[in-house]
């Protein structure tokens, strides 16, 4: 009698104490969400202010030396610490021209006078984040990229892309194109170009690449749009710096 009488005095957990254990599992899981998206949402934002921070250097560089950083002539004499940047040609575009926003020539965004870019714009004091001028590393020659990965810079001649741009890219030695190497996803992609363009990532100031089966549907310029509801990191942007 004594052990039948122990049992009844066992009580488990009631409707009202297990809905109270459930709300607070869900406050919990809905806080880390949300700080996730916070934290998230600051990453895109910094992202943003350091293509308006190269923008900003970029301009004031050219009014102190009426030149574009890696194409002055005679840096060596005006600029310190380049590292072994040579002369660039004087010809008002950095580097050797490139195509299209998603190609290989974003390669040469390492090389000549789109590596010579960073170390004129961080030796003339209006950057930072440059430790080795002349290595085409992210982190060291180039910068890194508030998203992951880095930068680079090159200049496009094809309509309606022409002009000088700074690229996120996940590595110097894959195009945008190339699937899997892109540094950063569709939805963070499009709220940069929402936010200081116009959400369409074929046209205005900001460009959107990638992996073009996941990244954006590009077939109608007016109506391209961003593959929002993708999780992966199938794309990059290409901000014009002018």
């Amino acid at each position: 009698m004594k052990k039948l009488h122990k049992l009844r005095g066992q009580k488990g957990f009631t409707l009202v104490e297990l809905a109270i254990v459930l709300v607070i599992i869900g406050l919990l899981i809905g806080g880390i969400l949300k700080g996730q998206q916070l934290i998230d949402n600051a990453r895109v934002t910094a992202q943003m202010s350091q293509f308006q921070s190269v923008q900003a250097a970029t301009t004031s560089f050219q009014d102190a030396y009426a030149a574009l950083p890696g194409d002055m002539l005679n840096v060596a004499n005006r600029v310190p610490n380049i590292g072994a940047c040579a002369a660039g040609d004087g010809n008002g575009i950095v580097g050797i021209p490139g195509g299209t926003p998603n190609t290989d020539s974003w390669q040469k965004g390492s090389t000549g006078e789109n590596l010579c870019f960073w170390a004129e714009l961080s030796g003339a004091g209006y950057l930072t984040g440059i430790a080795q001028p002349d290595t085409a590393v992210f982190g060291q020659g180039l910068p890194q990229a508030k998203l992951g990965a880095g930068l680079v810079v090159a200049d496009l001649t094809t309509a309606p892309w022409s002009g000088l741009y700074v690229v996120t890219l996940q590595s110097t030695q894959n195009s945008q194109a190339a699937a899997g190497v892109n540094s950063m996803t569709p939805a963070q992609a499009a709220q940069i170009d929402r936010k200081m363009d116009d959400g369409n990532p074929t046209s205005g100031s900001i460009l959107g690449a990638g992996d073009t089966a996941n990244c954006g549907n590009g077939a109608n310029v007016a109506n391209a749009s961003y593959l929002e509801k993708s999780t992966t990191k199938d794309c990059d942007i290409s901000f014009k710096l002018q």
